[in-house]
């Protein structure tokens, strides 16, 4: 059984499912609303609010269905995103496997990063990565498992790069929760895993999932994934002019911009305790300023990633079911309207149980999440025990060495080395007397209960 958390900046879902014959079923999920606003623009602020949502999330599939979950696959919001391309050829002859297709993934992925700058490699972790292309014999091929190779097999990736303060503060929200993360990946990656297959992926499309606090971009073309980008403006940007415009408080104004993506009109509350009655004409007119400003941002980020416009525009995500939004990025972009449109889950072929919680544009994501980690999309994690407390070290170096895991639990390296002793001045029988400090013994590391030095490997 997979168990995939979707940690957005409105709610939380959490997923089981399993895999089987190629198809995924999904066995219970459970979605909830953050009780207080812990996470703005797709990054958590309050740690201990978003581990209670979270907890709440595991603890009812865990009553629900008799189980004790202990890893969890999940993904990041785009924020502060840097990409790298890069590619790797082996020499190798035989059959392809799996396994060789994950080795030589991985190699192109550290690759891409060693093209970090070396004085910010130890701020930035992979937390995701999408093959661009593969090649056996010098000769493109779509999939190359079960071919044979005479010489080589090539691929190139796109790695996906978040600043490791974003990471590790989902990773202590998992400590918390007494979750191990199994897998992570980037929401794009896991939107795009389920919204546009391989096939469609022939044609200039742009992925825009649209959360609450982000729109994560990705773009496709030539059968290839393109480019990945985000932009920190989404649906909170509404909810918040909303607020503006009808003086009320921020729960009134979701539930008006939900009934307003359906056409209805809404009954809406102010500060004093008066009511009015919103029209969707109302609701348009009073937020076209703040959905033009984020389909401006949208639809200019598209250009630069694309280098131009796109064939057509899918949209995802719980943002995505904002009508004017849809109109306004495409007549930002000169796309006909039909060109800009959704796709829901409903869409997504080898998905067996999809509940009515994940029915929606909303349900894109975590359905992405739990996918990638069905199909080995997602980059894994190495445990390691320090002083006896558990570290999920990434590393994309050629191994992992104790220097890597005493940086990546907090501890400064200089802690490490003792400092000689003071001297101490006493008189004795009316003598000055020097009684000299002794040099210090530095911090004894072991690995596995034998003696190792900083530069000694872990694992490979």
């Amino acid at each position: 059984m997979i168990f995939a958390l979707d940690i957005g900046t409105r709610k939380v879902a959490g997923i089981l499912g399993e895999q089987s014959g190629g198809r995924l079923r999904i066995a219970d999920c459970f979605v909830t609303e953050h009780k207080k606003r812990a996470m703005l623009d797709g990054q958590i602020h309050s740690i201990e609010d978003v581990s209670e949502t979270v907890n709440r999330v595991k603890n009812a599939l865990e009553s629900r269905n008799n189980v004790k979950l202990k890893k969890v696959s999940t993904a990041l919001a785009g924020r502060s995103l840097h990409t790298e391309k890069a590619d790797f050829e082996a020499v190798f002859k035989g059959e392809i496997t799996g396994e060789t297709l994950s080795y030589v993934e991985i190699e192109a992925v550290k690759a891409a990063y060693r093209k970090i700058p070396d004085d910010k490699k130890s701020d930035y972790c992979c937390v995701g990565y999408s093959p661009v292309y593969y090649e056996v014999d010098k000769q493109a091929i779509k999939n190359p498992r079960q071919h044979q190779a005479k010489a080589s097999i090539k691929t190139e990736v796109i790695a996906t790069f978040l600043p490791r303060p974003v990471f590790e503060s989902v990773l202590q929200v998992m400590k918390n929760c007494s979750l191990e993360i199994d897998g992570i990946t980037l929401e794009p990656i896991a939107a795009l895993h389920v919204t546009i297959p391989e096939d469609m992926r022939l044609l200039n499309l742009a992925l825009v999932d649209v959360g609450a606090g982000t729109a994560d971009i990705a773009i496709t073309n030539n059968g290839r994934i393109a480019a990945y980008g985000m932009i920190p403006k989404a649906g909170d940007e509404v909810t918040e002019e909303i607020c503006r415009k009808f003086i009320t408080d921020f729960h009134s104004a979701e539930k008006l911009k939900k009934n307003a993506a359906e056409g209805m009109s809404y009954t809406l509350p102010d500060i004093f305790g008066s009511t009015r009655e919103i029209t969707y004409d109302d609701f348009r007119e009073a937020v076209s300023e703040a959905a033009g400003q984020a389909a401006g941002e949208i639809a200019d980020c598209i250009m630069e990633l694309n280098n131009g416009r796109p064939q057509a525009v899918v949209m995802a995500g719980g943002g995505s079911g904002l009508l004017v939004l849809r109109e306004l990025i495409a007549d930002k972009l000169a796309l006909p309207r039909n060109r800009v449109g959704v796709r829901l889950p409903a869409s997504i072929l080898n998905v067996d149980n999809i509940p009515p919680e994940l029915s929606g544009n909303d349900g894109i994501t975590p359905l992405g999440i739990l996918a990638c980690s069905a199909d080995g999309k997602n980059i894994g994690f190495v445990g390691v025990t320090l002083n006896g407390r558990k570290e999920f070290i990434i590393n994309l170096n050629d191994r992992i060495t104790v220097k890597d895991v005493v940086l990546s639990s907090g501890i400064e390296l200089k802690k490490l080395y003792g400092k000689p002793g003071n001297a101490v001045t006493v008189k004795v029988n009316g003598e000055i007397k020097i009684i000299r400090g002794k040099m210090p013994e530095h911090s004894k590391i072991l690995v596995n209960g034998e003696p190792k030095e900083l530069e000694d490997t872990v694992q490979k």
